[in-house]
């Protein structure tokens, strides 16, 4: 090759969209020229249209811990919308119309996107839920727990009039959800999810398995966080996998719990405490169930694994104000929490 050709070498690449999490619809690259310091010309197509020009003049911090290229970096955000109906995305050298390493790209909505686009629950109704239906996420690690599994089965069985509906990001989530409930499939609907809207606009009651260590624990945690703190209709339950204690075992008594010393502000009274018998749980339920038109008494003697599991999805089904009255509670006491 001639000392010519070799100074005329431009080199570049294009990471997916999931490489930034700080705006997470944005394509980001570099190129350069061999031995030179210019910035250069970049054309992105869109299906093979012309789309816009960009120049790689600037340094992203990312892209300089992978591939060193200093100031020739660029970017282009996408409209979300672009996502979910397989479009192409190319970015080529202007002028000479070669593809920089990495393209094109198929513009897909992943599990990682998803993710990083939590943040945009501000722009949804937070009335948002579906009626009489239960959902989870059919993460790999959550579809490998054969005992949350099972306990989904268990839950189709128990409330034969809901509807089921396992969320997915992609074909092998889906194969291994079609194979786990090939049974309750008629009852369930396997849903591709393109984003947060589609969890929260669909559920009801929403399943999260019991912490692991196997499981991205950050993910789970920051989709529970969300829909705790901002979508009042939707009940959130984490699965409670010890079988043998009963919920006398696991009380506490007011008096002695955090809850005691803030009574007005999460709604009690000394009355109620009293009537509770000094039980944390039988005021908590108690309070939580009083408006409807039969008195709940909470059976403290019965298993815990069956209240917290079973229980809990008919009260969010079947009881009008019980989604909202423990969203308000848990509300009160992450201000308790952080004053």
């Amino acid at each position: 090759m001639s000392k010519t050709n070799i100074e005329n070498i431009i080199y570049g690449a294009v990471e997916d969209v999931d490489v930034t999490t700080s705006t997470p619809y944005r394509y980001t690259g570099y190129c350069k020229k061999l031995n030179s310091e210019d910035p250069i010309l970049i054309e992105a197509y869109l299906d093979g249209e012309l789309l816009q020009t960009l120049s790689a003049d600037r340094e992203i911090e990312q892209l300089n811990d992978l591939y060193n290229a200093g100031k020739h970096c660029f970017s282009l955000t996408m409209d979300p919308k672009y996502f979910d109906t397989g479009h192409t995305i190319a970015f080529k050298t202007a002028s000479t119309k070669e593809h920089i390493l990495g393209s094109p790209l198929k513009m897909r909505y992943t599990e990682k996107l998803f993710f990083n686009t939590l943040e945009e629950h501000q722009k949804l109704d937070a009335g948002l839920h579906g009626k009489n239906t239960i959902g989870f996420l059919g993460l790999n690690d959550v579809i490998s727990n054969t005992e949350f599994m099972e306990y989904i089965k268990q839950l189709c069985e128990e409330f034969p009039q809901s509807r089921f509906i396992a969320f997915y990001f992609d074909a092998p989530q889906k194969a291994g959800l079609e194979t786990a409930f090939e049974k309750q499939l008629p009852q369930m609907t396997l849903y591709k999810a393109t984003s947060l809207q589609d969890i929260v606009s669909n559920v009801e009651v929403f399943l999260l398995p019991p912490h692991d260590a196997s499981y991205d624990a950050h993910k789970l945690a920051k989709l529970a966080e969300t829909i705790t703190e901002y979508f009042h209709n939707i009940f959130l339950l984490k699965y409670f996998p010890d079988k043998t204690r009963t919920l006398a075992q696991l009380d506490k008594a007011v008096d002695k719990h955090p809850t005691g010393k803030y009574l007005d502000r999460l709604g009690y009274s000394e009355d109620d405490v009293k009537r509770a018998q000094n039980s944390l749980f039988k005021l908590r339920y108690e309070n939580l169930l009083q408006k409807e038109t039969e008195p709940f008494s909470l059976d403290l003697d019965q298993n815990a694994y069956t209240f917290f599991n079973f229980a809990q999805v008919r009260f969010a089904l079947e009881n009008e104000n019980f989604n909202e009255a423990f969203f308000h509670l848990r509300a009160q006491m992450r201000k308790i929490n952080d004053s």
